[in-house]
């Protein structure tokens, strides 16, 4: 079903005993381009799905929120989904930014979580390597940034100094505390190619597990084996 939840979000579900909700990353669409889809398709009968936008979209423009409204937003859909009376149990699944946002959070009563190869670092590059890319300027509080599939994002300088105030493993850990998960880490990862998962791996509630030659969206040969760990996991 293709429609409006709270907060006015536009959201692709389908209402199910066991529900799914999905959180994507940085500047892509609520199906995280397909890989969301994907999975959807190899959920059991008895399974839902919701899958919202946490970003605004206008033709090939899409305005981009603050972590603080991303959070909102995420708890705002879990919190529906707990008041439809079919609804038995809720899962999470986040992937690459949307970890953060997830870890963030902290969802409440959750029957099980799988992150996506989140990052660890963040604040420290993401300013300049938006910034820096051809094209790219700067129109009062909003960058104006052209992407490679030629969408345009419009980014919330506040967005900016937000993220450098996060300290994304730390915040991933302390997730864990309150709601074990799975994670799953793509050996070949162009986007966070230097990630050290080491510290969230030997955390006892984290389940850490490698997708061979698997990039950042766990595309070509590695999209299969990575949907089969999570369905496995969450069924």
């Amino acid at each position: 079903m293709d429609g409006k939840l709270v907060l006015d979000l536009h959201a692709d579900y389908e209402l199910a005993p066991h529900m799914i909700v999905f959180s994507h990353g940085f500047g892509v669409d609520r199906t995280s381009r397909g890989m969301f889809s994907d999975i959807v398709k190899q959920l059991p009968d008895d399974y839902g799905y919701v899958m919202f936008d946490y970003y605004s979209v206008n033709g090939q423009a899409m305005n981009l929120s603050t972590f603080a409204d991303q959070e909102r937003m995420l708890l705002a859909v879990v919190a529906w989904l707990a008041e439809q009376s079919m609804v038995t149990d809720i899962s999470l699944v986040a992937h690459s930014m949307g970890c953060v946002v997830a870890a963030r959070a902290q969802a409440p009563e959750l029957q099980r979580v799988v992150m996506l190869a989140p990052p660890l670092k963040i604040g420290e590059r993401t300013r300049d390597y938006f910034t820096r890319k051809p094209g790219a300027k700067q129109q009062g509080d909003l960058w104006q940034i052209p992407r490679r599939d030629g969408t345009t994002s419009y980014i919330p300088t506040a967005l900016f100094d937000e993220i450098e105030q996060i300290d994304a493993a730390e915040d991933l850990l302390a997730y864990a505390s309150v709601q074990p998960y799975l994670l799953l880490i793509p050996t070949d990862d162009e986007v966070l190619g230097d990630a050290d998962y080491n510290d969230l791996a030997l955390d006892e509630n984290i389940t850490a597990q490698t997708i061979d030659e698997a990039d950042h969206n766990f595309s070509g040969g590695s999209r299969k084996p990575m949907i089969e760990a999570v369905v496995n996991w969450l069924a």
